[in-house]
């Protein structure tokens, strides 16, 4: 891997993980004001494959196949957009951006680790133990506001974030290209997932003001369905899944403080900690710690 590679990745990281902080407060403002997790998906799904049909029509299941274009679907797709955005009836949308990126590390660990032997080190050890903790402390400050039902939208967050990591693995075992994967996982679910919701869900599409649905084609459809999803492949990519994973170390403190004007959440001092933990373990797992402190990445394999 070149250092050019390892800039690029790097970039293409960065925005990503700018956009991801943004989305919990735009997809919370949605459900806030008009619309629900299912209708969010909707316009998700429905945008991104009106933009990258081509792809798909082109290449059609190309080399990722039918099997892992389905495990691809259900991780970055509708299943993993309504999971995640119905913890915000729950819980705190600014709880998404921690929690979701916490678990998403977590779960890509696990499975790079099961799937390719890419066996933690001591650092991203101690990174995911400081995210444990911070998590934790999160979770405990909803319970000390008298939100006794936190735990239910924190759950779903987590679990969104363990979709997200199928799909981060996923394009590594099948080398898929950014575009291709990302028309896929739309297409896919706009043929398999939105048909049922639009006949048997409860979706709120149709009475919705339209400034509303505009706002969430851009946040939903272009900027989290299409450039984030590329962006991330292409990180991925370039960067491997763990690597590629860690990105998600901005993703609290973006989301937290989109959340306070968007949405006037207001981090208590538990969530602050909360969050302090989180960012520093996320820090200490892409190893920041360990090349502040001059201490290099052994050559021969791929550690913490």
């Amino acid at each position: 891997m070149n250092n050019q590679s390892v800039l690029k990745g790097i970039g293409f990281g960065l925005v990503t993980a700018f956009i991801w902080g943004l989305w919990p407060a735009a997809s919370g403002l949605g459900i806030k004001n008009s619309l629900n997790g299912g209708d969010l998906a909707v316009i998700r799904v429905s945008v991104a494959s009106f933009i990258l049909f081509p792809f798909v029509l082109r290449k059609g299941f190309g080399k990722i196949g039918w099997k892992m274009g389905l495990v691809m679907m259900f991780g970055a797709g509708f299943p993993y957009a309504v999971i995640t955005t119905s913890g915000m009836y729950y819980a705190p949308a600014g709880h998404a951006g921690v929690l979701a990126p916490s678990a998403m590390m977590a779960a890509t660990m696990l499975l790079s680790w099961i799937m390719f032997g890419d066996k933690p080190g001591p650092w991203r050890v101690f990174g995911f133990v400081l995210i444990l903790a911070g998590v934790t402390l999160i979770g405990w400050s909803t319970f000390e506001a008298g939100n006794a039902d936190s735990w239910k939208g924190d759950l779903l967050y987590c679990l969104g974030g363990v979709c997200w990591a199928f799909y981060t693995v996923s394009i590594r075992k099948t080398g898929a290209d950014g575009l291709h994967a990302t028309g896929l996982v739309a297409v896919l679910s706009l043929v398999i997932c939105v048909p049922p919701w639009l006949l048997f869900g409860e979706s709120n599409l149709m009475n919705a003001p339209v400034n509303d649905i505009l706002v969430q084609i851009l946040f939903q459809g272009i900027l989290s369905a299409v450039l984030a999803l590329v962006f991330f492949t292409k990180t991925v990519t370039l960067l491997g899944p763990v690597r590629g994973a860690l990105f998600a170390a901005l993703v609290p403190v973006v989301a937290l403080l989109f959340a306070i004007p968007m949405l006037n959440e207001i981090p208590g001092q538990y969530e602050w900690a909360g969050m302090g933990l989180v960012t520093t373990g996320m820090l200490a797992a892409l190893g920041f710690f360990r090349l502040l402190l001059g201490r290099p990445r052994p050559a021969t394999k791929i550690s913490g």
